[in-house]
């Protein structure tokens, strides 16, 4: 499913805006804390580190969230929609994608995921873009759940025109 968020629309939520929680973004492998590399590769394993340098040689940033300044959580921001359009998917220029996202089991339930969600809307809202999207399995509730309390709005289903 696919979900989005109107820019010139967005209030984001203030309960999501809980003192043991914060984020920052990374452009490069060089950017991240080796506390943060070591708290990735103990959940996801080598290869993700290795899917992650090639993610930030396309320019894609990672935005990471963090309870009581622990790794939480993660998700990528696309700067456009090269990797989607091959999916027949229709998207309104001046947009980004939010994908890949993720959070440490410990720390699920606790609003990382649409914590980290509203930080990153809230810092696209600044540049000209009017529309972030953000991809999900309709099967994982979760996750959508997080993404509509984030402020997402459901937008089509994978395929749909």
């Amino acid at each position: 499913m696919i979900y989005y968020v109107n820019l010139a629309a967005y209030t984001s939520n203030d309960y999501l805006h809980e003192v043991h929680l914060s984020t920052a973004e990374a452009h490069n492998m060089d950017e991240l804390a080796s506390d943060d590399l070591e708290a990735i590769n103990s959940y996801s394993g080598d290869q993700y580190l290795k899917l992650m340098h090639d993610k930030f040689t396309k320019n894609w940033v990672l935005h990471i969230g963090y309870v009581d300044g622990k790794l939480g959580g993660a998700a990528w921001v696309l700067p456009d929609f090269s990797e989607f359009k091959t999916r027949n998917m229709q998207y309104i220029d001046k947009s980004v994608s939010i994908i890949d996202c993720w959070t440490i089991p410990e720390h699920r339930g606790k609003n990382v995921y649409p914590f980290l969600l509203t930080r990153i809307v809230e810092k696209l809202r600044v540049g000209a873009l009017d529309r972030v999207f953000i991809e999900v399995n309709e099967r994982n509730y979760a996750s959508i759940k997080g993404i509509e309390k984030a402020g997402f709005q459901r937008f089509s289903r994978i395929g749909e025109p």
